[in-house]
Order: C-alpha cells, then structure tokens, then sequence
C-alpha cells in the first residue's frame, strides 16, 4: 500500500481558527445575556474541537462503513472544505444564541452539526451513512417530544422523506438510473424532524433551489480530480451531492425561524 503525503500544516488555516474563536470569546463576554454568554464560551472550545472531531471522523467513518481501503487524503483544500463547514456551524450557533432561548439555541446547534458532518462526508466520499442519519433523525424527533410538538417533528419528517424520494424516483426514471440508492431520503427526513411542519416547506424549497444551482454550476465548472481507490465502487465525478443543499435547505429553515419568527407562519400547514 502506497501511503499519501500528508502536508503541512496551513498556517492561514490556524490563524483562522484562532482569530475566530478569539472573536466568539469576545461576544460572549460583551453579550448582556448570562446564559447566551456561557453558551457562546462553550461555542468557542466547541469550534476548534469540532475542526478536529469532524477531521477524524470523515478519514475514519469510511473505512468502517467499508468504502475505503485507507483514510483520505489530507489535502489542505480538504482541510479548508471542513474548516469552512466548522466556522458556517459556529457562525449559526452564534445567532441562535442571540435570538432564541439557551434550549433551542442548543437543539439548533445539534442539529447542524449533525447535518454539517453529514454534508462534509456527502460532498467528499459520496456517501451518507444511515449510522449517522439515523441518530440525526431520533435526536430530532426527541427534541420534538422535549419542545411539546412531537406531532409536528414526525410529520415534518414524513413530509420531507416523502418528497424527496419522489423527487429522486421521478429522477430515476427519468435518467434510467438508481437514484434511491443513497441516503438522501434519511438526510432529509432527519432534517425535516428538526423543521418541523411549520418549516418543511421551506426546508424543501430551500434544498431544491440550492442543488438545482449547484447541478447547474458543477456542470459548468466542474473539474477532474484524483480519488484513492475505493473497496467495492466506482465514484461518478460528474454526481452532484445532495447532501450539502439539505443541510443548507435546513439552516436556511432554522435561520428563518430564529430572525423572522413569523416567517414560516405565511405557509399553509
């Protein structure tokens, strides 16, 4: 076995993530709030911490799901894609912090981390573990139970499983192609727990629009590149992953509710 060089470390990527968790210490000891300020504190250990989690976790994941013969290869563009999802999740948590109860701050919180993960390992190995999914989607119903809405966070993730699938059905047919192969379906019944009813449409129209354009722009831009070889499949290079646009289609959900309280009560339920 041929081991890939690892490079070395990027020093803009260490003085980005100490500039930001610098930044995240100072609001929370600015912020009025005492709850919101120890929230943040604990946003700021998390960041760095998660940089390192998710790292770990997406070299590793793969080889005991079976889909690798050795971890990934650590490239700082790879660093920086996980980097980036880190800093997207603690700027969110940031602003859940600001505008909604410590509870649904950190229910928030959780559920983009889990999407973010899902999302980094969507858009780097093509795959979504239901092992992952699936905590993702009992942590949402749970958080329903505790909220007193646990109608609404069953239903949202009937909804969201139901419509996804058949878009990915209708797109199977139409390019005579599995497309139902994937955990996608899970991924969005597990986002569609935590929106819930009242953001599922959101939630749906929001992950649509943003795969669609990044269909659109992948084919426009897209690029070779070189895989290590993987135990049992090929990749498809020129697949779009959906994984990033539903965990976007669900911050964009929860973002919404946090800013603009009122904003999801427009659509029907």
């Amino acid at each position: 076995m041929v081991r890939l060089r690892t490079p070395k470390p990027d020093i803009n990527d260490i003085l980005l993530s100490i500039s930001v968790t610098a930044i995240i210490v100072l609001w929370s000891l600015l912020v009025r709030n005492d709850q919101a300020s120890l929230g943040g504190l604990l946003v700021a250990i998390w960041f760095p911490l998660s940089i390192i989690t998710f790292r770990f976790l997406l070299r590793r994941l793969p080889l005991l799901g079976g889909i690798r013969a050795y971890p990934t290869e650590k490239t700082l563009a790879w660093k920086r894609l996980v980097t980036a999802g880190c800093l997207l999740v603690a700027s969110f948590s940031i602003i859940f912090l600001a505008r909604l109860s410590p509870p649904a701050a950190l229910g928030n919180i959780i559920a983009l981390n889990f999407a973010c993960l899902a999302a980094l390992l969507d858009r780097t190995e093509r795959w979504l573990p239901p092992a992952l999914l699936v905590p993702m989607l009992l942590a949402g119903l749970l958080a329903g139970i505790l909220r007193d809405t646990p109608a609404q966070a069953i239903l949202g993730a009937a909804i969201a499983w139901g419509s996804i699938t058949l878009v990915l059905v209708f797109l199977s047919a139409l390019f005579r192609r599995n497309a139902l192969s994937g955990g996608e379906a899970i991924m969005a019944a597990a986002c569609g727990a935590w929106a819930e009813l009242r953001g599922v449409e959101v939630f749906l129209l929001a992950s649509l629009v943003l795969h669609c354009a990044t269909y659109l722009l992948t084919r426009r831009f897209s690029t070779s590149a070189a895989w290590p070889p993987y135990l049992d499949r090929q990749i498809s290079l020129r697949g779009t992953p959906m994984g990033p646009s539903l965990a976007l289609g669900l911050a964009i959900t929860l973002l919404a509710e946090a800013i603009l309280p009122g904003t999801l009560r427009v659509f029907p339920q």
